[in-house]
């Protein structure tokens, strides 16, 4: 599987050492390197798994001298020096500097220390314990492998506008009071992505009437969410091994909007989640898995984002054919966890 000359130049570099505890240590260092290679998530349950089995190795190798027959109080220094240990009354154990790694301490029950005319015969059985061990260990690294392939971190994506903030019924809403008397285009009417640019084709100068409402105060703070779009952001940023981040594109002229944005967030969805704004004009340099966004055509200056564009219905794209390349979000009452959990497999 691995080879082992690797571990015996070690263990013939280590013959200089007059005691099994660096010997145990240099066999930890090594497959613990080897692990660290292959897991980087689980580095807590591979110190667990290493240290523990490579104890029961060593103490399965090198022969125990039990002294612990008496109470700690009756053995003096002479027995300590003679042992080369540092005893602790209360663990009636000791603990020796050379057993030190990765901020544990193993304890082994009165081991006698190993000089090296002792080590050099039991080198073969070294070697073939720990090529055991690196057997089952590494049955517990494809576990945790598999675990963590399992349990993907997700990165989520969430456009803010037209997706959990009802723009369209807004800008309408506030178009039809400022200007009674002008016409205007039904949400069952919208096509296209630009408002302005369809209010421009019914009158000209009604492009930069448009315009005019989306630029004014409180515009982005009074929208009202969507049906469900909050509750279903929330949810998401409970689920394990997911970052959500809203990720919205403020417009040019930047009185109010950036402000809103964040005001809007902070009301509806909590201070906590002031931290995952993204304020960008250009999504595409954005990583991440998914992108729900209600725009079609998501451009910008990278030509391969990281994210896929699950494409969210409103008023202005749902009358556009289906794309097989694209999927689409119906609604937050439609199957976004679904979507979610196949971008983890």
């Amino acid at each position: 599987m691995y080879s082992v000359s690797l571990l015996k130049d070690a263990l013939n570099d280590s013959f200089t050492c007059n005691c099994v505890s660096k010997l145990t240590v240099l066999c930890y260092n090594w497959l613990l390197s080897w692990a660290a290679t292959n897991v980087s998530r689980h580095q807590s349950q591979w110190n667990n798994i290493i240290w523990r089995r490579l104890s029961s190795c060593v103490l399965a190798i090198f022969p125990v001298k039990v002294l612990n027959e008496k109470p700690a109080s009756e053995i003096n220094n002479e027995t300590t020096k003679r042992f080369g240990r540092v005893y602790s009354k209360q663990e009636r154990t000791f603990d020796h500097p050379y057993l030190r790694g990765s901020d544990r301490l193993i304890y082994l029950r009165d081991t006698e220390l190993i000089t090296l005319p002792a080590i050099m015969p039991l080198l073969p059985r070294i070697l073939r314990l720990v090529r055991q061990e690196t057997s089952s260990i590494y049955c517990h690294w494809r576990c945790l492998s598999s675990m963590s392939s399992s349990a993907k971190k997700l990165r989520v994506l969430v456009d803010m506008d037209g997706v959990i903030a009802d723009f369209e019924g807004g800008f309408l809403k506030k178009y039809r009071a400022r200007y009674p008397n002008e016409p205007f285009i039904t949400l069952e009417d919208r096509r296209g992505f630009w408002v302005s640019t369809q209010y421009g084709q019914l009158r000209s100068d009604l492009c930069e009437k448009a315009i005019s409402i989306w630029e004014s105060k409180d515009f982005f703070t009074e929208l009202e969410p969507l049906p469900g779009g909050v509750e279903a952001v929330k949810e998401m940023a409970k689920m394990e091994n997911t970052d959500v981040f809203i990720c919205t594109s403020p417009i040019k002229f930047y009185n109010h909007c950036p402000y809103e944005k964040y005001a809007w967030v902070e009301k509806h969805l909590g201070p906590d989640f002031l931290e995952q704004i993204i304020l960008t004009r250009d999504k595409t340099v954005v990583s991440g898995d998914i992108l729900i966004d209600d725009k079609p055509d998501i451009l910008g200056v990278e030509p391969n984002p990281t994210w896929e564009h699950v494409l969210f219905t409103a008023c202005h794209n749902k009358h556009m054919p289906p794309c097989p390349s694209r999927r689409r979000l119906l609604s937050w009452a439609d199957d976004w966890k679904g979507i979610l959990e196949s971008k983890r497999r």
